[in-house]
C-alpha cells in the first residue's frame, strides 16, 4: 500500500511540474538539445533523411538515435501543434514506469 503512495506521489509531482514547464515555459521549440532532436525527427519525417539542414550532408548530430526515433513516430502521428504534447506525456508515463 505504501508503495502505491509513493508511486502516485511521483506520478502527480511530475505530471504537476510537466505541466508547469508545458503551459507556462517559452518558446516552445525547445533548448539545445532538444530542439536539435526536434529538427532532425521533423527532417526525417519529411523525407530529408538525417539532416539539419534541409540539403547539406547527413550527419549524425544528435546522442539518442532512439530518441530520435520516438520524436520522429511522434511528429509522424500526431500533428505539428501537438506532438510535444505527446512527448511530454511519454516522459511523464516513463517517469512513473521508472519507479
Amino acid at each position: 500500500m505504501n508503495r502505491i503512495f509513493k508511486y502516485l506521489f511521483v506520478l502527480g509531482f511530475v505530471g504537476f511540474a510537466s505541466g508547469i514547464v508545458l503551459f507556462t515555459y517559452r518558446p516552445f521549440l525547445g533548448i539545445d538539445d532538444a530542439y536539435i532532436y526536434f529538427v532532425y525527427a521533423k527532417n526525417l519525417v519529411n523525407g530529408h533523411g538525417f539532416v539539419y539542414n534541409v540539403g547539406s550532408e547527413r550527419v549524425e548530430g544528435f546522442t539518442s538515435m532512439l530518441w530520435v526515433l520516438i520524436c520522429s513516430a511522434s511528429y509522424k502521428i500526431f500533428s505539428e501543434a501537438y506532438f510535444r504534447q505527446a512527448l511530454m506525456l511519454l516522459n511523464i508515463l516513463m517517469a512513473g514506469a521508472a519507479m
